[in-house]
Protein backbone atom coordinates (compact mmCIF):
# COMPACT_ATOMS: atom_id res chain seq x y z
CA UNK A 1 0.00 0.00 0.00
CA UNK A 2 1.28 3.54 -0.34
CA UNK A 3 2.96 5.09 2.65
CA UNK A 4 1.04 7.27 5.20
CA UNK A 5 3.82 10.16 4.32
CA UNK A 6 1.00 10.12 1.17
CA UNK A 7 -1.71 11.89 3.17
CA UNK A 8 -1.46 15.13 1.79
CA UNK A 9 -1.98 13.66 -1.96
CA UNK A 10 -4.63 11.88 -1.47
CA UNK A 11 -6.36 14.78 0.15
CA UNK A 12 -6.20 16.56 -2.81
CA UNK A 13 -7.62 13.96 -5.22
CA UNK A 14 -11.07 14.18 -6.42
CA UNK A 15 -13.73 13.47 -3.78
CA UNK A 16 -16.98 12.51 -3.35
CA UNK A 17 -18.24 13.67 0.03
CA UNK A 18 -15.90 12.13 2.25
CA UNK A 19 -14.51 9.53 -0.12
CA UNK A 20 -12.10 10.06 -2.64
CA UNK A 21 -13.70 9.24 -6.14
CA UNK A 22 -11.02 6.85 -6.64
CA UNK A 23 -12.52 4.56 -4.13
CA UNK A 24 -16.16 4.43 -6.40
CA UNK A 25 -13.58 3.70 -9.19
CA UNK A 26 -12.08 1.01 -7.81
CA UNK A 27 -15.56 -0.42 -6.37
CA UNK A 28 -16.50 -0.58 -10.34
CA UNK A 29 -13.67 -2.07 -11.31
CA UNK A 30 -13.78 -4.90 -8.82
CA UNK A 31 -18.18 -4.79 -9.48
CA UNK A 32 -16.71 -6.05 -13.19
CA UNK A 33 -14.18 -8.38 -12.13
CA UNK A 34 -16.20 -10.13 -9.24
CA UNK A 35 -19.55 -10.12 -12.03
CA UNK A 36 -17.02 -12.51 -14.07
CA UNK A 37 -16.10 -14.77 -11.24
CA UNK A 38 -19.05 -15.03 -9.47
CA UNK A 39 -20.80 -15.71 -12.67
CA UNK A 40 -17.91 -18.45 -13.80
CA UNK A 41 -18.36 -19.98 -9.47
CA UNK A 42 -22.34 -20.36 -10.11
CA UNK A 43 -21.77 -21.76 -13.95
CA UNK A 44 -18.90 -24.49 -13.13
CA UNK A 45 -20.03 -27.34 -11.18
CA UNK A 46 -23.54 -27.38 -12.70
CA UNK A 47 -20.98 -27.35 -16.67
CA UNK A 48 -18.65 -30.15 -14.80
CA UNK A 49 -21.53 -32.58 -13.98
CA UNK A 50 -24.12 -31.66 -17.38
CA UNK A 51 -23.66 -34.86 -19.48
CA UNK A 52 -22.11 -34.91 -22.86
CA UNK A 53 -24.81 -34.67 -24.55
CA UNK A 54 -26.09 -31.28 -22.83
CA UNK A 55 -22.84 -29.54 -23.95
CA UNK A 56 -21.21 -30.19 -20.61
CA UNK A 57 -18.01 -32.41 -19.34
CA UNK A 58 -19.85 -35.26 -17.62
CA UNK A 59 -17.14 -35.27 -14.83
CA UNK A 60 -18.50 -37.29 -11.83
CA UNK A 61 -19.60 -35.64 -9.12
CA UNK A 62 -16.61 -36.44 -6.35
CA UNK A 63 -14.21 -35.38 -8.88
CA UNK A 64 -16.55 -31.72 -9.81
CA UNK A 65 -16.14 -30.64 -6.31
CA UNK A 66 -12.96 -31.29 -5.85
CA UNK A 67 -11.85 -29.27 -9.05
CA UNK A 68 -14.19 -26.78 -7.79
CA UNK A 69 -12.65 -26.40 -4.57
CA UNK A 70 -9.04 -26.07 -5.86
CA UNK A 71 -10.45 -23.27 -8.20
CA UNK A 72 -11.89 -21.08 -5.09
CA UNK A 73 -9.03 -22.16 -3.10
CA UNK A 74 -6.37 -21.02 -5.32
CA UNK A 75 -8.41 -17.90 -6.63
CA UNK A 76 -8.02 -17.22 -2.85
CA UNK A 77 -4.81 -18.07 -2.65
CA UNK A 78 -3.16 -16.40 -4.91
CA UNK A 79 -3.17 -12.81 -3.55
CA UNK A 80 -0.60 -13.94 -1.54
CA UNK A 81 2.12 -14.25 -4.42
CA UNK A 82 0.44 -11.56 -6.08
CA UNK A 83 0.79 -9.34 -3.46
CA UNK A 84 4.50 -9.66 -2.95
CA UNK A 85 4.60 -9.64 -6.30
CA UNK A 86 3.25 -6.19 -6.37
CA UNK A 87 5.20 -4.74 -3.29
CA UNK A 88 8.26 -6.00 -3.87
CA UNK A 89 8.35 -5.27 -8.00
CA UNK A 90 5.22 -3.73 -9.89
CA UNK A 91 3.37 -1.74 -7.43
CA UNK A 92 0.03 -2.20 -7.02
CA UNK A 93 -1.54 -0.45 -10.19
CA UNK A 94 0.71 -2.10 -12.67
CA UNK A 95 -0.39 -5.60 -11.10
CA UNK A 96 -3.78 -4.54 -11.34
CA UNK A 97 -3.94 -3.59 -14.96
CA UNK A 98 -1.84 -6.87 -15.79
CA UNK A 99 -4.08 -9.47 -13.67
CA UNK A 100 -7.15 -7.95 -15.66
CA UNK A 101 -5.54 -9.00 -18.85
CA UNK A 102 -4.74 -12.38 -17.79
CA UNK A 103 -8.74 -13.18 -16.31
CA UNK A 104 -10.16 -11.87 -19.30
CA UNK A 105 -8.12 -14.24 -21.35
CA UNK A 106 -9.25 -16.96 -19.73
CA UNK A 107 -12.75 -16.32 -19.73
CA UNK A 108 -12.32 -16.04 -23.72
CA UNK A 109 -10.41 -19.56 -23.58
CA UNK A 110 -13.53 -21.00 -21.75
CA UNK A 111 -16.23 -18.87 -24.18
CA UNK A 112 -14.01 -20.56 -26.95
CA UNK A 113 -15.06 -24.35 -25.81
CA UNK A 114 -16.78 -25.95 -28.42
CA UNK A 115 -14.13 -25.55 -30.14
CA UNK A 116 -11.60 -27.15 -28.66
CA UNK A 117 -11.88 -31.26 -29.08
CA UNK A 118 -13.96 -33.58 -26.94
CA UNK A 119 -11.06 -35.37 -26.00
CA UNK A 120 -9.09 -32.26 -24.81
CA UNK A 121 -11.73 -29.70 -23.14
CA UNK A 122 -10.98 -30.58 -19.81
CA UNK A 123 -7.57 -29.68 -19.95
CA UNK A 124 -8.35 -26.71 -21.73
CA UNK A 125 -10.86 -25.59 -18.99
CA UNK A 126 -7.94 -26.17 -16.48
CA UNK A 127 -5.88 -24.00 -18.44
CA UNK A 128 -8.48 -21.10 -18.47
CA UNK A 129 -8.75 -21.59 -14.92
CA UNK A 130 -4.90 -20.95 -14.15
CA UNK A 131 -4.87 -17.89 -16.08
CA UNK A 132 -8.24 -16.89 -14.18
CA UNK A 133 -5.95 -18.08 -10.80
CA UNK A 134 -2.69 -15.97 -11.32
CA UNK A 135 -4.59 -13.00 -12.73
CA UNK A 136 -6.59 -12.75 -9.77
CA UNK A 137 -3.65 -13.27 -7.43
CA UNK A 138 -1.83 -10.14 -9.28
CA UNK A 139 -5.47 -8.37 -8.63
CA UNK A 140 -6.83 -9.11 -5.82
CA UNK A 141 -4.73 -8.16 -2.59
CA UNK A 142 -3.64 -5.05 -4.71
CA UNK A 143 -7.18 -3.32 -5.18
CA UNK A 144 -7.93 -3.90 -1.58
CA UNK A 145 -4.62 -2.18 -0.81
CA UNK A 146 -5.40 1.08 -2.84
CA UNK A 147 -8.36 1.35 -0.82
CA UNK A 148 -6.53 2.12 2.25
CA UNK A 149 -3.61 3.84 1.21
CA UNK A 150 -6.67 6.26 -0.35
CA UNK A 151 -7.62 7.38 3.13
CA UNK A 152 -5.50 8.72 6.13
CA UNK A 153 -5.17 6.63 9.48
CA UNK A 154 -6.86 8.72 11.87
CA UNK A 155 -10.02 9.06 8.72
CA UNK A 156 -13.53 8.23 10.11
CA UNK A 157 -14.64 7.64 7.03
CA UNK A 158 -11.98 4.13 6.28
CA UNK A 159 -14.40 1.29 7.05
CA UNK A 160 -17.60 2.72 5.37
CA UNK A 161 -15.11 2.89 2.32
CA UNK A 162 -14.46 -0.20 2.49
CA UNK A 163 -18.26 -1.19 2.97
CA UNK A 164 -18.78 0.93 -0.20
CA UNK A 165 -16.05 -1.48 -1.87
CA UNK A 166 -17.42 -4.35 -0.85
CA UNK A 167 -20.79 -3.24 -1.80
CA UNK A 168 -19.67 -2.94 -5.55
CA UNK A 169 -17.83 -6.34 -5.00
CA UNK A 170 -21.42 -8.20 -4.47
CA UNK A 171 -23.11 -5.44 -6.98
CA UNK A 172 -21.33 -7.66 -9.17
CA UNK A 173 -22.22 -10.91 -8.05
CA UNK A 174 -25.67 -9.90 -7.30
CA UNK A 175 -26.03 -9.44 -11.18
CA UNK A 176 -23.90 -12.60 -12.36
CA UNK A 177 -26.86 -14.87 -11.71
CA UNK A 178 -29.21 -13.20 -13.65
CA UNK A 179 -27.13 -12.89 -16.31
CA UNK A 180 -24.88 -14.98 -16.39
CA UNK A 181 -25.96 -17.83 -15.03
CA UNK A 182 -29.25 -17.51 -16.82
CA UNK A 183 -27.65 -17.11 -20.39
CA UNK A 184 -25.68 -20.32 -18.84
CA UNK A 185 -28.22 -22.30 -17.97
CA UNK A 186 -31.03 -21.67 -20.10
CA UNK A 187 -29.09 -20.63 -23.63
CA UNK A 188 -25.45 -21.96 -23.51
CA UNK A 189 -22.76 -22.45 -20.73
CA UNK A 190 -20.29 -21.02 -23.14
CA UNK A 191 -22.05 -17.97 -23.61
CA UNK A 192 -22.53 -17.88 -19.96
CA UNK A 193 -19.07 -17.67 -19.92
CA UNK A 194 -18.37 -15.41 -22.81
CA UNK A 195 -20.93 -12.92 -20.69
CA UNK A 196 -18.56 -13.47 -17.91
CA UNK A 197 -15.69 -12.30 -19.69
CA UNK A 198 -17.77 -9.19 -20.83
CA UNK A 199 -17.32 -7.84 -17.62
CA UNK A 200 -13.83 -8.05 -17.30
CA UNK A 201 -13.23 -5.97 -20.19
CA UNK A 202 -15.39 -3.19 -18.84
CA UNK A 203 -13.14 -3.25 -15.67
CA UNK A 204 -10.07 -2.82 -18.26
CA UNK A 205 -11.21 -0.09 -20.02
CA UNK A 206 -12.77 1.97 -16.99
CA UNK A 207 -9.34 1.48 -15.28
CA UNK A 208 -7.35 2.58 -18.21
CA UNK A 209 -9.31 5.65 -18.57
CA UNK A 210 -9.45 7.25 -15.20
CA UNK A 211 -6.67 5.22 -12.98
CA UNK A 212 -4.51 8.50 -13.71
CA UNK A 213 -6.65 11.45 -13.04
CA UNK A 214 -8.85 9.34 -9.43
CA UNK A 215 -5.77 7.80 -7.87
CA UNK A 216 -2.90 10.07 -8.40
CA UNK A 217 0.54 8.12 -7.55
CA UNK A 218 -0.97 5.85 -4.66
CA UNK A 219 -0.05 2.41 -5.41
CA UNK A 220 2.42 3.09 -8.43
CA UNK A 221 5.49 2.52 -6.16
CA UNK A 222 6.44 -1.12 -5.13
CA UNK A 223 5.94 -1.41 -1.03
CA UNK A 224 9.59 -1.43 -0.35
CA UNK A 225 10.33 1.86 -2.51
CA UNK A 226 7.52 3.66 -1.08
CA UNK A 227 9.19 2.91 2.54
CA UNK A 228 6.18 3.36 4.63
CA UNK A 229 6.48 2.49 8.28
CA UNK A 230 4.92 0.75 11.00
CA UNK A 231 4.41 3.68 13.35
CA UNK A 232 3.23 5.63 10.83
CA UNK A 233 0.73 3.06 9.36
CA UNK A 234 -1.12 2.51 12.93
CA UNK A 235 -2.84 5.40 13.10
CA UNK A 236 -5.30 4.72 15.54
CA UNK A 237 -4.50 1.03 16.27
CA UNK A 238 -2.94 0.31 19.72
CA UNK A 239 -0.10 -2.43 20.69
CA UNK A 240 2.80 -3.01 19.06
CA UNK A 241 3.52 -3.87 15.60
CA UNK A 242 3.61 -8.04 16.64
CA UNK A 243 0.31 -7.69 18.29
CA UNK A 244 -1.28 -6.31 15.13
CA UNK A 245 0.05 -9.47 13.36
CA UNK A 246 -1.28 -11.57 16.18
CA UNK A 247 -4.65 -9.97 15.26
CA UNK A 248 -4.68 -10.46 12.17
CA UNK A 249 -3.69 -14.05 12.71
CA UNK A 250 -6.29 -14.95 15.08
CA UNK A 251 -9.25 -13.49 12.72
CA UNK A 252 -7.65 -15.14 9.89
CA UNK A 253 -7.72 -18.56 11.27
CA UNK A 254 -11.58 -18.17 11.80
CA UNK A 255 -12.14 -16.98 8.41
CA UNK A 256 -10.62 -19.73 7.57
CA UNK A 257 -13.56 -21.76 9.31
CA UNK A 258 -16.28 -19.52 7.95
CA UNK A 259 -14.84 -20.17 4.59
CA UNK A 260 -14.88 -23.94 4.65
CA UNK A 261 -19.02 -23.22 5.37
CA UNK A 262 -19.91 -19.98 2.96
CA UNK A 263 -18.14 -21.55 -0.16
CA UNK A 264 -20.01 -24.53 -0.43
CA UNK A 265 -22.40 -22.56 -2.35
CA UNK A 266 -20.05 -23.04 -5.48
CA UNK A 267 -20.22 -27.09 -5.05
CA UNK A 268 -22.41 -28.99 -2.56
CA UNK A 269 -25.37 -26.28 -2.40
CA UNK A 270 -25.47 -25.93 -6.10
CA UNK A 271 -25.68 -29.68 -6.57
CA UNK A 272 -28.15 -30.31 -3.36
CA UNK A 273 -30.76 -27.28 -5.26
CA UNK A 274 -30.15 -28.66 -8.88
CA UNK A 275 -30.59 -32.34 -7.75
CA UNK A 276 -33.06 -32.41 -4.62
CA UNK A 277 -34.92 -29.01 -4.18
CA UNK A 278 -38.25 -28.11 -5.70
CA UNK A 279 -37.55 -24.07 -6.93
CA UNK A 280 -40.75 -24.05 -8.90
CA UNK A 281 -42.77 -20.68 -8.25
CA UNK A 282 -46.04 -21.23 -10.21
CA UNK A 283 -45.31 -22.38 -13.59
CA UNK A 284 -41.26 -20.79 -13.50
CA UNK A 285 -38.23 -22.69 -11.97
CA UNK A 286 -35.65 -20.32 -10.79
CA UNK A 287 -32.11 -21.27 -11.58
CA UNK A 288 -29.48 -22.82 -9.67
CA UNK A 289 -27.36 -19.70 -10.18
CA UNK A 290 -29.90 -17.23 -9.10
CA UNK A 291 -29.22 -18.29 -5.21
CA UNK A 292 -25.90 -16.83 -4.79
CA UNK A 293 -27.56 -13.49 -6.09
CA UNK A 294 -30.04 -13.50 -2.83
CA UNK A 295 -27.61 -13.88 -0.74
CA UNK A 296 -25.71 -11.29 -2.40
CA UNK A 297 -28.62 -8.60 -2.18
CA UNK A 298 -28.88 -9.48 1.47
CA UNK A 299 -25.46 -8.20 1.53
CA UNK A 300 -26.02 -5.51 -0.32
CA UNK A 301 -28.95 -3.99 2.05
CA UNK A 302 -27.44 -4.85 5.23
CA UNK A 303 -23.64 -4.04 5.10
CA UNK A 304 -24.32 -0.35 4.90
CA UNK A 305 -26.65 -0.65 7.44
CA UNK A 306 -24.55 -2.68 9.78
CA UNK A 307 -21.61 -0.17 9.47
CA UNK A 308 -24.16 2.67 10.27
CA UNK A 309 -25.37 0.82 13.28
CA UNK A 310 -22.39 0.00 14.48
CA UNK A 311 -20.47 3.13 13.39
CA UNK A 312 -18.10 3.95 16.65
CA UNK A 313 -18.77 0.33 17.68
CA UNK A 314 -15.64 -0.35 18.93
CA UNK A 315 -15.83 2.24 21.78
CA UNK A 316 -18.88 1.03 22.99
CA UNK A 317 -17.19 -3.23 23.15
CA UNK A 318 -18.42 -4.26 19.42
CA UNK A 319 -15.13 -4.47 17.50
CA UNK A 320 -14.32 -6.75 14.68
CA UNK A 321 -13.96 -9.85 16.56
CA UNK A 322 -17.25 -9.54 18.16
CA UNK A 323 -18.93 -8.58 14.67
CA UNK A 324 -17.05 -11.91 13.02
CA UNK A 325 -18.55 -13.72 15.83
CA UNK A 326 -22.13 -12.96 14.97
CA UNK A 327 -21.21 -13.72 11.52
CA UNK A 328 -20.53 -17.38 12.42
CA UNK A 329 -23.89 -17.42 14.27
CA UNK A 330 -25.57 -16.35 11.09
CA UNK A 331 -23.42 -18.78 8.76
CA UNK A 332 -24.37 -21.16 11.52
CA UNK A 333 -28.05 -20.53 11.62
CA UNK A 334 -28.45 -20.75 7.80
CA UNK A 335 -26.87 -24.16 7.75
CA UNK A 336 -29.31 -25.72 10.32
CA UNK A 337 -31.92 -24.49 7.91
CA UNK A 338 -30.13 -25.99 5.19
CA UNK A 339 -30.12 -29.13 6.80
CA UNK A 340 -34.28 -28.83 8.07
CA UNK A 341 -34.96 -28.09 4.50
CA UNK A 342 -34.15 -32.10 3.98
CA UNK A 343 -37.13 -34.57 4.19
CA UNK A 344 -39.72 -31.07 4.06
CA UNK A 345 -40.18 -30.54 0.47
CA UNK A 346 -43.19 -28.13 0.75
CA UNK A 347 -40.83 -26.27 3.23
CA UNK A 348 -37.63 -26.57 1.61
CA UNK A 349 -37.15 -23.44 -0.60
CA UNK A 350 -38.45 -21.18 2.10
CA UNK A 351 -35.77 -22.42 4.24
CA UNK A 352 -33.10 -22.38 1.51
CA UNK A 353 -33.79 -18.72 0.86
CA UNK A 354 -34.21 -17.95 4.14
CA UNK A 355 -30.53 -19.65 4.54
CA UNK A 356 -28.80 -17.50 1.94
CA UNK A 357 -30.22 -14.24 3.21
CA UNK A 358 -28.40 -15.05 6.58
CA UNK A 359 -25.10 -16.01 4.78
CA UNK A 360 -25.32 -12.48 2.92
CA UNK A 361 -25.88 -10.97 6.77
CA UNK A 362 -22.65 -12.99 7.98
CA UNK A 363 -20.65 -11.96 5.38
CA UNK A 364 -21.57 -8.25 6.25
CA UNK A 365 -20.45 -8.64 9.33
CA UNK A 366 -17.06 -10.45 8.66
CA UNK A 367 -15.69 -8.77 5.80
CA UNK A 368 -15.65 -4.87 5.73
CA UNK A 369 -14.55 -5.06 9.19
CA UNK A 370 -11.50 -7.05 8.32
CA UNK A 371 -10.74 -5.47 5.36
CA UNK A 372 -10.33 -2.04 7.61
CA UNK A 373 -8.79 -3.28 10.03
CA UNK A 374 -5.94 -5.32 8.14
CA UNK A 375 -5.01 -2.25 6.76
CA UNK A 376 -4.79 -0.55 10.04
CA UNK A 377 -2.98 -2.64 11.97
CA UNK A 378 -0.88 -4.50 9.24
CA UNK A 379 2.80 -3.21 8.71
CA UNK A 380 4.18 -1.73 5.69
CA UNK A 381 3.80 -4.61 3.28
CA UNK A 382 -0.16 -4.25 3.10
CA UNK A 383 -0.68 -6.35 -0.27
CA UNK A 384 1.05 -9.04 1.05
CA UNK A 385 -0.76 -9.30 4.48
CA UNK A 386 -3.82 -9.18 2.61
CA UNK A 387 -2.21 -11.91 0.47
CA UNK A 388 -1.64 -14.11 3.56
CA UNK A 389 -5.27 -13.28 4.89
CA UNK A 390 -6.96 -14.00 1.61
CA UNK A 391 -4.43 -17.36 2.26
CA UNK A 392 -5.84 -18.29 5.45
CA UNK A 393 -9.63 -17.83 3.57
CA UNK A 394 -8.30 -20.04 0.59
CA UNK A 395 -7.37 -23.14 2.99
CA UNK A 396 -11.14 -23.41 3.89
CA UNK A 397 -12.29 -22.83 0.29
CA UNK A 398 -9.65 -25.38 -1.28
CA UNK A 399 -11.09 -28.48 1.69
CA UNK A 400 -14.86 -27.38 0.84
CA UNK A 401 -15.04 -30.45 -1.71
CA UNK A 402 -12.94 -32.75 0.23
CA UNK A 403 -15.46 -32.46 3.25
CA UNK A 404 -18.57 -32.58 0.87
CA UNK A 405 -17.15 -35.88 -0.72
CA UNK A 406 -16.20 -37.40 2.91
CA UNK A 407 -19.81 -36.31 4.45
CA UNK A 408 -21.85 -36.78 1.53
CA UNK A 409 -20.34 -39.50 -0.36
CA UNK A 410 -23.64 -40.40 -1.71
CA UNK A 411 -25.29 -36.99 -2.25
CA UNK A 412 -27.25 -37.06 1.22
CA UNK A 413 -26.10 -33.90 2.46
CA UNK A 414 -27.27 -34.38 6.21
CA UNK A 415 -24.07 -34.90 7.71
CA UNK A 416 -22.67 -32.13 5.74
CA UNK A 417 -25.07 -29.48 6.52
CA UNK A 418 -25.32 -30.46 10.59
CA UNK A 419 -21.33 -30.81 10.74
CA UNK A 420 -20.74 -26.97 9.62
CA UNK A 421 -23.67 -25.46 11.67
CA UNK A 422 -22.11 -27.10 14.70
CA UNK A 423 -18.62 -25.95 13.81
CA UNK A 424 -19.79 -22.46 12.85
CA UNK A 425 -21.66 -21.89 16.41
CA UNK A 426 -19.15 -23.54 18.20
CA UNK A 427 -16.55 -21.19 16.54
CA UNK A 428 -18.43 -18.21 17.85
CA UNK A 429 -18.40 -19.15 21.24
CA UNK A 430 -14.99 -19.58 21.42
CA UNK A 431 -14.49 -16.67 19.29
CA UNK A 432 -15.68 -14.78 22.71
CA UNK A 433 -13.08 -15.53 25.51
CA UNK A 434 -10.72 -15.20 22.56
CA UNK A 435 -12.13 -11.70 22.11
CA UNK A 436 -12.13 -10.86 25.81
CA UNK A 437 -8.12 -11.76 26.19
CA UNK A 438 -7.16 -9.57 23.18
CA UNK A 439 -9.17 -6.39 23.88
CA UNK A 440 -7.54 -6.61 27.46
CA UNK A 441 -3.92 -6.58 25.32
CA UNK A 442 -4.73 -4.07 23.03
CA UNK A 443 -6.42 -1.62 25.98
CA UNK A 444 -9.07 -1.51 22.78
CA UNK A 445 -12.61 -2.84 22.84
CA UNK A 446 -12.13 -5.42 19.68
Amino acid sequence: MSSWRDADETESLPRFGRHPRGVFLLSLVEFCERFSFYGLSGLLILYLVAPLGAGGLGVERAHALEIVGAFGGATFGAPAVGGWIAGRFWGERRAIGRGGVLILLGHILLGLQPLIPQTSRLTGLIAALGLIVIGTGLLKASISSIIGGLYGPRSEAREMGFVIFTVGVWMGSLLAGPIVGTLGEMVSWHVGFLAAGAGMAVAQGLYAVFARRLLGSVGMQPNWKAGANWRGASGNAAGSPRDGLLLIAVFSLFTMIYSLAFFQFSGSLSLYLSTKVDRSIGGFTIPVTWFLSISNLAFIVLAPAAAILMAGSGRRGFGVLAKQALGLVAIGIAFAGFRLSIGVSEHALALMLFGYILMGLSDALIWPPQLNAITLFAPRATSMVLGLFLMAASVGIFFTGFVANLLSPSGDFRQLFTLLSVLMLLCAGLMMPVRKILSRRFGVAL
